[in-house]
């Protein structure tokens, strides 16, 4: 064998264990990163590194997370293609507002102060405050969109408020911003239907959001208890590439926009 194969050969192989060495090592050098940045402990899990104040809530908080993600996409993949993410999300849980808010101006330029937690795909990972699990449940569903439907522009108004329905599980259910909706609509106080559908993502992280919040949380429990094959045809229209538009949304329900909204308001102002 001439020397210069044998160079070639030796290079290859000292590259190859290059590779190798970073393919054992950048997961342990990410996790010290995400600790030295934050000042909390990690613990890896199956779906995800959270990082707590201390080791305990770490590894309790990466368990919920796991099991939760994990009955969400045993639930979820066979009618709408969800999927786990192909790499493991960091998730921070920081033991303070405060805390929270300081991580949002360094990370995102941002205090955060509408808002109570985020999931990011650009960075593959999650913030916000400990303890809050209906919280936590929140930004994993929002961490499950990203990783099911990878193409899809989702509409604001929908991304909002399937996480809202599931801060309760998998299964989902009615939360806090159904009854908040309810109220609005026996006082008159609702936004137009069409607003709502066509709110862009800042309606959601501006002062003033709540009412975003609460009827896009009231559309989509409104769906999934009263029209729930309608509500199999938005989520379809949701997943298709770029952001649906108010008529095509109207269409995939099967009725016009005015029918649709009538309804809507009649269930939530119907005795409970």
């Amino acid at each position: 064998m001439r020397p210069s194969t044998i160079a070639w050969i030796a290079v290859a192989l000292g590259i190859a264990a290059l590779l190798a060495a970073m393919h054992l090592l950048l997961p342990g050098l990410s996790r010290w990163v995400g600790g030295a940045e934050t000042g909390l402990k990690p613990f890896e899990g199956r779906v995800v590194t959270a990082y707590a104040a201390n080791s305990d809530d770490a590894a309790t908080r990466a368990q919920m997370a796991d099991d939760f993600s994990q009955a969400w996409v045993r639930r979820w993949e066979k009618p709408r293609g969800a999927r786990l993410p192909d790499a493991r999300v960091k998730l921070y849980l920081f033991p303070d507002q405060a805390a929270f808010s300081r991580h949002g101006l360094f990370r995102l330029g941002s205090s955060l102060e509408y808002n109570g937690g985020y999931f990011s795909r650009a960075e593959n990972a999650i913030a916000l405050v400990a303890g809050d699990d209906s919280g936590l449940r929140h930004e994993l569903t929002h961490m499950l969109q990203a990783s099911s439907w990878p193409d899809a522009e989702l509409s604001p108004w929908f991304a909002e408020a399937q996480a809202q329905w599931h801060e309760s599980g998998a299964e989902g259910g009615p939360g806090k911003g159904v009854a908040e909706a309810r109220r609005m609509a026996s006082s008159g106080e609702l936004l137009p239907l069409r607003e709502i559908l066509e709110a862009p993502n800042l309606a959601f992280k501006s002062a003033g959001n709540s009412r975003y919040y609460w009827e896009s949380a009231a559309l989509y429990a409104w769906l999934s208890l009263e029209r729930p094959e309608a509500l199999e045809r938005v989520v379809s229209l949701e997943r298709l590439p770029g952001r649906p538009s108010a008529a095509a949304f109207a269409e995939a329900v099967g009725a016009p926009l005015d029918r649709i909204e009538a309804d809507w308001i009649a269930w939530m102002a119907a005795p409970r």
